[in-house]
């Protein structure tokens, strides 16, 4: 399991993708509870479809309210 720190959230469960054409792009889940606790952090990044466990580190919050939040290639490639 991937740990990725974005905006000074730090995520536990992260996925890198290797398909060819997603290639580097990351993405992990987050609750309801944590998207309104950061929600200046994370604004435009999130997607209505998720599902799974939260991966906000410490976090393991999961049901309807659990949204994709897809992290930009340009933050990934640094």
């Amino acid at each position: 399991m991937n740990t990725y720190n974005h905006n000074g959230i730090v995520f536990d469960d992260v996925i890198v993708n290797t398909d060819e054409d997603y290639s580097g792009e990351m993405w992990s889940q987050m609750c309801g509870k944590c998207q309104h606790q950061h929600s200046d952090k994370v604004v435009g990044l999130l997607d209505d479809n998720g599902s799974g466990i939260c991966g906000v580190k410490g976090c393991w919050n999961e049901g309807d309210s659990v949204v994709y939040i897809d992290f930009p290639v340009k933050e990934n490639n640094n």
